[in-house]
């Protein structure tokens, strides 16, 4: 987390980040980057490894620092994740979110699913394999 805070607040300029399968990135140094990387439109965060170090204060985080921007979130693995954060982002990032990777986020469910629909109108891509509670309601 350290080593991304310090991303986050030297590069404010920064429009794609892929962090993906790095164990030691949690909810503090994504919440930096959100804070400081408000042009950030490319956020890979997928996790193989230590699924439980990203929830939902690193989804509000991004929804607020960065969704006005953001084009692509993937949150794959991301098991701690739930409808709270990936309803908040639909609506702050609705306008230019175009694709969410949401693979094996079982905490996901028709709601989260549903939130996405309502409010993302140019997504163009969703992953949800994996995610159990989603239905074909949700979609």
């Amino acid at each position: 987390d350290h080593d991304l805070m310090t991303v986050g607040k030297d590069c404010t300029s920064l429009t794609y980040l892929d962090v993906s399968h790095c164990k030691q990135i949690g909810d503090q140094g994504v919440v930096e980057v959100s804070n400081h990387c408000s042009r950030l439109e490319v956020l890979k965060l997928a996790r193989t490894e230590f699924p439980n170090k990203l929830t939902d204060v690193a989804i509000l985080s991004i929804a607020e620092g960065c969704g006005k921007t953001l084009k692509e979130l993937d949150l794959n693995g991301c098991e701690l994740v739930t409808d709270v954060g990936v309803s908040w982002l639909a609506h702050q990032a609705g306008a230019t979110l175009e694709k969410i990777l949401l693979r094996n986020c079982d905490r996901i469910t028709n709601a989260g699913c549903r939130a996405l629909a309502d409010h993302c109108h140019v997504l163009q891509k969703v992953d949800i394999r994996g995610a159990r509670h989603c239905t074909d309601v949700g979609i």
